[in-house]
C-alpha cells in the first residue's frame, strides 16, 4: 500500500497532536520546575500518537520524571522507525517532508537521552 501526501500528513498531524497532549500532561505531572519539566514542555512546543487521546492517557500513568523520559524516548524513536517505513510506501513528493520530519524526530530523541 502507497499513501498519498494528505494522507501522510494527516497522520502526521494526528500524531504530533497527542505528542503535545503526552508531553503538556506529563509536564504538569511533574511539580517542580526542573531541565526535565523544561524538556518535556519544550517537546510538547514542536510534537506523535496515532490515536486521538493517547497522548492524555499515557500521560496518566507516569509517576515519575525518568518515566516520562522513558515513554518520550520510546516515542520518538516509534517515530522514526514508522516514518522511515512510511517513506518506503511513498512515490511522490512527500519523501522529503518524511525524511524532514525523521531528522526532527531524530533530534528529539537526543535531547532527551541528555537528561537520561
Amino acid at each position: 500500500m502507497y499513501y498519498s501526501g494528505q494522507e501522510i500528513i494527516e497522520i502526521a498531524v494526528r500524531i504530533e497532536e497527542n505528542g503535545y497532549a503526552f508531553y503538556t500532561a506529563a509536564a504538569e505531572a511533574i511539580k517542580t520546575d526542573n531541565d526535565i519539566k523544561r524538556l518535556l514542555l519544550d517537546l510538547a512546543e514542536r510534537h506523535i500518537f496515532g490515536k486521538a487521546g493517547a497522548g492524555n492517557e499515557l500521560a496518566k500513568t507516569v509517576r515519575t520524571p525518568k518515566e516520562a523520559l522513558e515513554i518520550a524516548l520510546k516515542f520518538e524513536n516509534d517515530s522514526v522507525a514508522f516514518y522511515t517505513e512510511l517513506e518506503k510506501r511513498t512515490e511522490s513528493d512527500a519523501k522529503k517532508l518524511i525524511y524532514q520530519i525523521i531528522e526532527e524526530e531524530k533530534e528529539h530523541a537526543e535531547d532527551i537521552k541528555k537528561f537520561m
